[in-house]
């Protein structure tokens, strides 16, 4: 029973982190939580995940990289999964999360500037001293994002033991010639998402916003009970 409230307490206190320290990561500790991470499960164990871990110099380049990118936008950014167009509920909770950030980092609504800005910082990992870039095999299918996810999620967990904080992030991936070109990974990998890791700076308030969940009868209907 110990074991079961560790995890659901973990998954309560999970966060996604968009302030950090610039203390450097060490490989070593993210060997570690990625290796933890790979008891994920995956379709038939074929363990389709791959990752690029990036700190240090290769980062600051990889940073600068993408918010040159995203900041002219031309080309427009095609993503190797495609960004969908949400209809509501969807679009409302969406919208919920980006107003109560907008809040907290005091950013009028109408001022285009400071929320390019943001947006900028979200591209560079929120300058956070490390990323790490999940992908997969072109040849592989739906299910392998699957397991990706299944993945992330346990990177996600696993971070806190460390006393960090992480965020899983679609901004990077927007441009995924970027990455592949800074990181050398092949066109042969789908790129899919990333996750910036650190150490949370506690003194900024975003790190203590939290985002709503719906009940769950919003979600789930039961069968087989009164």
């Amino acid at each position: 029973m110990e074991g079961k409230v560790e995890v659901i307490d973990a998954i309560w206190r999970r966060a996604s982190i968009r302030s950090f320290k610039s203390e450097p990561v060490p490989k070593e500790t993210l060997h570690q939580i990625i290796q933890i991470s790979l008891r994920a499960p995956s379709w038939t164990n074929i363990q389709s995940w791959e990752f690029a871990i990036v700190g240090g110099e290769p980062l600051t380049r990889l940073k600068k990289a993408l918010a040159e990118r995203a900041a002219h936008q031309d080309p427009p950014a095609k993503p190797d999964i495609p960004w969908p167009v949400f209809p509501d509920p969807y679009d409302r909770r969406r919208k919920e999360l980006g107003y109560g950030i907008y809040g907290v980092k005091n950013i009028p609504r109408d001022d285009q500037q400071k929320k390019l800005d943001w947006y900028l910082k979200g591209v560079q990992f929120f300058d956070a001293p490390a990323a790490i870039i999940l992908y997969v095999d072109r040849s592989l299918n739906e299910w392998s994002i699957l397991d990706v996810g299944h993945l992330s999620m346990c990177i996600l967990l696993t971070a806190q033991e460390f006393k960090m904080g992480a965020c899983s992030q679609a901004a990077p991936t927007r441009f995924p010639e970027v990455i592949r070109k800074e990181l050398g990974i092949p066109d042969s990998k789908l790129i899919l998402t990333s996750i910036a890791i650190g150490y949370p700076d506690w003194d900024d308030p975003i790190n203590n916003l939290r985002s709503t969940r719906d009940p769950i009868e919003n979600f789930a209907r039961c069968y087989g009970w009164d």
